[in-house]
């Protein structure tokens, strides 16, 4: 049976490790739910890692030694929290160049209405490359791009 891919962004990260955020509490309810789909698989990226990094220092949500620990876990572990399992994308495979790759952003801005970020691009062209159309954030207006389902952590 094929599994429902699931790639998280970053801010379900950040909300995970915040604990003062807002959206811990269904991040946390989502991840626990989670465990229980056995046709559902998450995803993650390194640019997720990398962002959840960024956002968490420069917002003072975690210290900077905090931050560099929690993301060298998730490296090291494959799950969130050291208890949700993930599986990480590799958009680079198959012969995928770092040309490539700039090239399928800058597309990706250029060629969407209302313009994503640049972080957002980067997700989607991750996403896209790797056959997910699914994404689970706290932001689905960032997410209006044909062929993504936003998708927020409660309504999983």
């Amino acid at each position: 049976m094929r599994k429902r891919k699931l790639y998280l962004d970053a801010c379900i990260l950040v909300s995970y490790y915040n604990t003062k955020d807002k959206e811990h509490k269904k991040v946390v309810d989502f991840l626990e739910k989670s465990l229980k789909l056995d046709n559902t698989i998450l995803l993650c990226s390194n640019f997720t890692i990398a962002e959840f990094a960024w956002v968490c220092i420069k917002k003072d949500y975690l210290t900077e030694i905090e931050t560099y620990q929690i993301a060298n876990a998730l490296f090291q572990t494959s799950k969130v929290g050291r208890k949700y399992p993930f599986k990480f994308v590799n958009p680079e495979a198959n012969g995928y160049s770092f040309e490539d790759f700039f090239l399928d952003i800058q597309g990706v801005i250029l060629g969407t209405k209302p313009r994503p970020h640049l972080a957002d691009a980067i997700h989607i062209v991750i996403m896209k490359r790797d056959k997910i159309i699914r994404i689970v954030t706290n932001n689905p207006k960032d997410f209006s791009v044909a062929k993504i389902r936003a998708i927020k952590p409660e309504e999983i």
